[in-house]
Formats: C-alpha cells, structure tokens, sequence
C-alpha cells in the first residue's frame, strides 16, 4: 500500500497568535478608539474598530497595522471595519464579542 502525501496549508498557531497579541496591543495605544470587537460567519472574520469621530491619522495607522499584520501572517480572513461612531447609527453594528473596550 502506498501512501500518498497531501499537500496541507499549515498555519503556525503561535506566530499567528503573537502577531495577533502585537495588533490588539497596537491598537490599544490609539486612544481615539473606543471597543475593539469581533463577529464571524462561516468565511471570515470581521475586527471592528470602532471609533467616537474619525481621526485620519488614527484611521491610517489602523489600516496600516491591518496591513501589516496580514503581511506577517498570511492570514487574510480578518476583514477590518473601522467604525467611526458619529457618522454611522450604532445599530446597524452587528453584536461583537467585545475584545477591549474604554
């Protein structure tokens, strides 16, 4: 009988997990951020950032933290969402499993 090797995607659980330590910690430094929070579907899962108003700067460097993150992982199933509270009605953010919040 011969066995044959499947080729299999691997994903480092602990680098995934460090990057994704370093993301929240980076993101807790930015103070225009309000809650950071969670939601899934069977495909992906959405990072909410949700802020009281826009700060560019802020929205930028999230973006680019996402980037990064992305980059050092390989792992592009966390879709980001960068809220800014005074231009969207609260509502319509789904429930999230909140991860930090101020």
């Amino acid at each position: 009988m011969t066995v044959v090797d499947q080729p299999q995607d691997t994903v480092n659980f602990g680098a995934l997990a460090q990057a994704l330590m370093d993301l929240l910690t980076a993101l807790w430094s930015i103070v225009s951020i309000r809650r950071v929070g969670v939601s899934t579907d069977a495909n992906q899962i959405d990072l909410w950032v949700l802020m009281d108003h826009e700060v560019s700067a802020d929205a930028a460097q999230i973006l680019r933290l996402h980037r990064d993150f992305r980059e050092r992982t390989g792992f592009y199933l966390l879709e980001l969402r960068i809220v800014p509270l005074s231009e969207v009605d609260p509502t319509s953010v789904p429930t999230l499993r909140v991860l930090f919040d101020r």
